[in-house]
């Protein structure tokens, strides 16, 4: 009685996966079909009228543009819905276009959230050194502009990296054959957990950075249980080594973040902030 309940509930789980990853496909085709229509409709516009021809690729343009953003959303509504199902949907379809997405609106925010964090130390400087000396603030605050942009191409850059290190172990320890879009998606997974939580946390960087980071980091924790189960995905992945797997990744990626952190650090602070800096190592 009790094999009869497990295999039903089998069933039932496949069923689900299966009516999942069909309604995502069907999504991605949808999109394709009415793209290649209006780009066919370009085609003819420009055949018989030049100038139409231009309003017609301005539609097109705009219509992938809101296509791909709707995408976006859905994915990621869905997501954070039925985690587990959607996550396996969007690594077998492996949409690396809309994992690329994910991943550079999260380096987005969370370079903000950063460059918002510096923002307010600047603050407590401002307040502090006067107190000492008028030229000692400002060679002690941080580059806002260079702060964001560091730390934007360092974000994505990680997370490219990432996809590469869960590669390599999905490689060397699963034994399946899987591609680096599929691992885009799995690393993805990552940022559709923490951007929610980064949107929060910016916002709360202008009054506590402190409150900020923790915030952020409860992301970063709900993205450690998004990338396993997106790992689940991957065809003929095995459930005792998919949490070896996580483990290895975040740890590899933990000591890369370290050593670039300690890399690009002297680009955020000040000669005299620098001077500080070398004194405590």
């Amino acid at each position: 009685m009790n094999g009869d309940e497990n295999s039903g509930s089998i069933q039932i789980i496949n069923s689900d996966e299966h009516t999942v990853q069909h309604l995502f496909q069907h999504e991605i085709d949808t999109v394709e079909k009415i793209t290649t229509e209006n780009n066919d409709n370009c085609t003819n516009t420009a055949i018989n009228d030049a100038t139409s021809d231009n309003n017609s690729d301005n539609s097109y343009s705009q219509n992938s543009v809101i296509f791909y953003f709707k995408r976006l959303f859905t994915v990621a509504l869905k997501t954070i819905k039925t985690p587990y199902f959607m996550l396996s949907a969007f690594v077998k379809a492996a949409d690396y276009k809309v994992a690329l997405g994910f991943i550079i609106i999260q380096s987005f925010l969370f370079a903000g959230s950063i460059a918002s964090i510096f923002d307010s130390v600047n603050d407590l400087l401002s307040n502090v050194t006067p107190l000492f000396s008028s030229s000692l603030y400002s060679s002690a605050t941080f580059s806002i502009m260079k702060s964001f942009f560091v730390t934007l191409i360092s974000s994505i850059l990680l997370m490219l990296i990432f996809a590469s290190i869960i590669h390599i172990f999905v490689t060397l320890l699963m034994k399946t054959k899987a591609t680096y879009k599929q691992m885009l998606c799995i690393a993805s997974s990552k940022c559709i957990a923490q951007i929610p939580f980064t949107v929060v946390a910016f916002i709360v960087s202008m009054f506590s950075p402190v409150t900020a980071l923790f915030i952020a980091g409860l992301g970063t924790l709900l993205g450690c249980f998004f990338v396993t189960s997106a790992i689940k995905g991957l065809n003929n992945a095995s459930d005792n080594k998919v949490p070896y797997v996580a483990f290895l990744s975040f740890a590899v990626l933990a000591v890369i973040t370290y050593a670039l952190i300690k890399l690009i650090l002297p680009v955020f602070l000040s000669s005299s902030l620098l001077s500080i800096k070398r004194g405590l190592y």
